[in-house]
């Protein structure tokens, strides 16, 4: 037989009241919840079919107009984390929605890169303009507070004054619901759903707590890579990662992960790696739990693991 815990400490009832709400609470949230997962995946797929169409695009305007298209496809193929760089590089693209190169690959094998149809930028343009407006648009119809679910006869637990001062404040903090009144919009889904050329409305900065993709190094990455080629060298990376303070063993091996294709030169994307990592260790985090967080943060799992 066991006997429920708030009828033994009556000093508890304030944390099991307002555990029952935020129970209610999330049980509001769940139809409201299962269409934002809806509308990200939507915005997940038209972030993949824009890069997947300027991929297919990009190897396509590269082959010979007469003869040696085969030899040139092949030769794309064989090096397509490069051409991946470029197309990248190129249109301003997150490398998160680029796909792993080598499963890409092995999909592109089985056709002729020459029968694909032309790249259309009228259907580029279309795909930006829902990215950029009509997703964002289509958020915003979304409640942005559980009242206005109604609340099934009990009060909201962020509505009372003394809330701060409860035990469910004390041990939830990081996960209740903003009082009512207080607007708090809901992030864009996907990372950010706008255009990455687009400049922050924010006067000082854009948030890179809420956004852990946005390159927070790029203005370093500007003052130390080549104007032209857009890369960083050897010698100016090591002068830049020395300047941790890091041991010269593990800076080598910081080398190692961001330059994964052992160019001897790394591109905005690389710099960022390295610098997160580097930023991780000296605050004492192990170098493979640094390098897993930062390629999750920068979404760069996908083109390692499938």
């Amino acid at each position: 037989y066991k006997t429920p815990v708030g009828t033994v400490y009556e000093d508890n009832i304030d944390l099991l009241i307002s555990e029952q709400r935020d129970l209610l609470r999330d049980l509001r949230s769940i139809p409201k919840n299962a269409a934002l997962r809806r509308v990200n995946e939507i915005v997940k797929r038209a972030r993949q079919a824009r890069v997947h169409a300027h991929i297919i695009g990009h190897l396509r305007s590269e082959l010979p107009s007469m003869f040696g298209k085969n030899k040139k496809a092949k030769a794309m193929l064989d090096d397509l984390p490069a051409e991946f760089r470029k197309i990248q590089v190129k249109y301003n693209l997150p490398p998160g929605d680029f796909p792993n190169p080598e499963a890409f690959k092995k999909d592109l094998e089985a056709f002729k890169i020459a029968d694909f149809n032309k790249f259309s930028q009228r259907l580029i343009a279309n795909a930006d303009e829902a990215l950029a407006s009509d997703f964002p648009r289509l958020m915003q119809k979304f409640p942005t507070s559980n009242n206005q679910a109604g609340n099934f006869g009990f009060p909201d637990s962020g509505s009372s004054s003394q809330d701060e001062t409860t035990p469910s404040a004390r041990f939830s903090e990081k996960q209740r619901t903003p009082a009512p009144g207080v607007h708090v919009p809901y992030p864009p889904p996907y990372s950010a759903m706008a255009a990455s050329t687009s400049t922050s409305r924010n006067p000082f900065g854009e948030d890179t707590d809420g956004n852990p993709g946005i390159l927070r190094f790029r203005t370093l990455f500007d003052g130390n890579c080549d104007p032209k080629s857009k890369v960083v060298s050897a010698d100016s990376a090591r002068n830049v990662l020395s300047q941790s303070g890091l041991p010269t063993e593990l800076l080598r091996e910081v080398w190692t992960i961001a330059d994964w294709d052992s160019r001897g030169e790394l591109d905005q994307v690389q710099f960022e790696v390295a610098m997160r990592i580097c930023e991780r260790l000296k605050a004492h985090e192990p170098l493979d739990a640094s390098k897993a967080s930062v390629f999750a943060e920068l979404g760069l799992l996908n083109r390692f693991h499938g």
